[in-house]
C-alpha cells in the first residue's frame, strides 16, 4: 500500500516537472491571440520554481533520484529568472543622479497624473505639490515621465512650466486627444532634456491612445543619441477591488480577463515598438512603464536586442510598483550596450508619491575603439 502511494506521488511529481518545463518555455511563446495562455504560464514561473524546494524536502529521505530531479528542475529555471534578482556591488550611486564628465543620467517615472484626482489628494493638494517639486528638483539630465497631467492656468498643476524651470529643460510632450471642448488641462507623456532636442516624434502602439511611445534625438558630447519613453498596456488590476454587490469569484474572473487582455495587447505593442527601434539611425535608450515583469515574453524579447540597466548595474529585486501585489518590477530601462555602458541603476523607493517608484540610471559612452 505504501509503495502504491509513492508510485502515485511519483507520477504527480513527474507530470509537475513537465508542467514546469512548459512554464519555462513559455517565455519564447508570444502570448497573442490563441496563445494568451503562455502569459499565465510565465507569470507562474517563480512560484513553480520555489515549489521544487518542497518537493526536494519530500524526496530527500525517500528517493534520492527524485530529489536530484527537483534540483535539476530548479536549475532549469535559471535562464528564465536571471533578471529577477541582481548583485552588482560596484554600482555607481552618485547623490540623486548627479553626473560628471561624459555621463548621462536618466530618470523614468510614472507620475500617476500627479495625483490630480480627488481620491488621490491630501489637504490643499499637498501630495501633488510635493511630488511636482521633487520631480522638478531632481537633477537627472533626462526625465521620461508617463501619465503626466498639465494645466497651464493652475498654480499647482502647471507641471510642464515647473519641470522645464524657465528653459533649463527642453521638452517634448505628447498630449492625449480629448473630445471635451471645455478641457482646461491635458494628460499624456513627456520627455524633459537639458540637451537641445534636434528631432522628436511619437508612435501609436495600439488602439488605446494612452499606450504609446515618444522619442527625442539629442546631441550628447558630439554624438546624436535617441531616447524613448514608453508606456505599454496596463492591466488595470485591483486585487482588492471586489465590492459587496459582486462575488469574489466574479472579481477574480475579471482579474484573469484583464490579465489575458494585457498579454495580448503588449505582445502587439512591443512588436511594433521594436520594429521602430531597429530602424533608429542612432544608439538608443528605451525607458518607461512596460507593465512587464522580468519573467515575461515582453521583457525577454527586449533583452534579445538591448541590455537591461538594472540587470547590469542594479542590486536586489528592484521592485518598482508600490501597490499590491507589490513584488513587481515593471518599469525598465533598456540600452544599446555597444554604445553605452551603465554605471548604476537604482529604484528610489523612498519617494512615496505615486503607485510607481522612480527608476534612475547613470550611463557613460564607451570608447570609440570599443564601439568599433
Amino acid at each position: 500500500m505504501k509503495q502504491a502511494r509513492y508510485s502515485f506521488v511519483s507520477w504527480i511529481f513527474l507530470l509537475y516537472g513537465c508542467f514546469a518545463l512548459l512554464c519555462y518555455a513559455s517565455l519564447w511563446i508570444p502570448p497573442g491571440e490563441g496563445w494568451w495562455w503562455a502569459g499565465f504560464l510565465s507569470l507562474s514561473i517563480p512560484l513553480v520554481t520555489l515549489s521544487f524546494l518542497l518537493w526536494l524536502l519530500f524526496w530527500m529521505p525517500r528517493r534520492r533520484l527524485y530529489a536530484w530531479l527537483s534540483v535539476l528542475w530548479m536549475l532549469a529555471a535559471t535562464p528564465t529568472l536571471d533578471g529577477v534578482f541582481q548583485l552588482n556591488w560596484n554600482s555607481y550611486a552618485p547623490s540623486q543622479g548627479k553626473t560628471t564628465g561624459n555621463m548621462l543620467s536618466i530618470m523614468s517615472y510614472n507620475v500617476r497624473v500627479f495625483n490630480v484626482y480627488e481620491h488621490l489628494q491630501a489637504e490643499d493638494s499637498l501630495i501633488s505639490r510635493q511630488m511636482i517639486q521633487w520631480v522638478s528638483e531632481h537633477p537627472a539630465q533626462i526625465k521620461c515621465l508617463q501619465e503626466i497631467y498639465n494645466e497651464d492656468s493652475s498654480k499647482v498643476f502647471n507641471t510642464v512650466a515647473k519641470i522645464a524651470q524657465k528653459g533649463k529643460y527642453n521638452y517634448y510632450l505628447a498630449p492625449l486627444p480629448s473630445n471635451n471642448p471645455y478641457k482646461v488641462g491635458y494628460f499624456g507623456m513627456g520627455i524633459f532634456s537639458v540637451y537641445p532636442i534636434v528631432h522628436s516624434g511619437y508612435l501609436e502602439l495600439g488602439h488605446r491612445r494612452s499606450n504609446r511611445a515618444i522619442f527625442i534625438d539629442i546631441v550628447h558630447e558630439k554624438d546624436t543619441v535617441r531616447i524613448y519613453n514608453v508606456h505599454l498596456a496596463s492591466m488595470s488590476i485591483d486585487i482588492n477591488g471586489h465590492t459587496p454587490s459582486s462575488s469574489k469569484a466574479a472579481h477574480w474572473v475579471n482579474v484573469l480577463r484583464k490579465l489575458k487582455e494585457g498579454f495580448i495587447r503588449r505582445t502587439h505593442e512591443q512588436a511594433r515598438l521594436l520594429e521602430h527601434i531597429k530602424r533608429s539611425p542612432y544608439p538608443v535608450i528605451v525607458c518607461g512603464d512596460f507593465n512587464a515583469v522580468p519573467h515575461s515574453y515582453t521583457y525577454h524579447t527586449f533583452k534579445k536586442h538591448l541590455s537591461n540597466a538594472f540587470e547590469e548595474a542594479g542590486t536586489g529585486f528592484g521592485f518598482t510598483y508600490s501597490n499590491p501585489p507589490l513584488l513587481l518590477r515593471i518599469d525598465h530601462q533598456f540600452f544599446d550596450d555597444t554604445f553605452w555602458q551603465v554605471l548604476g541603476c537604482h529604484v528610489l523607493r523612498h519617494v512615496p508619491y505615486s503607485d510607481h517608484y522612480p527608476l534612475v540610471a547613470i550611463y557613460q559612452k564607451r570608447s570609440k575603439a570599443h564601439r568599433q
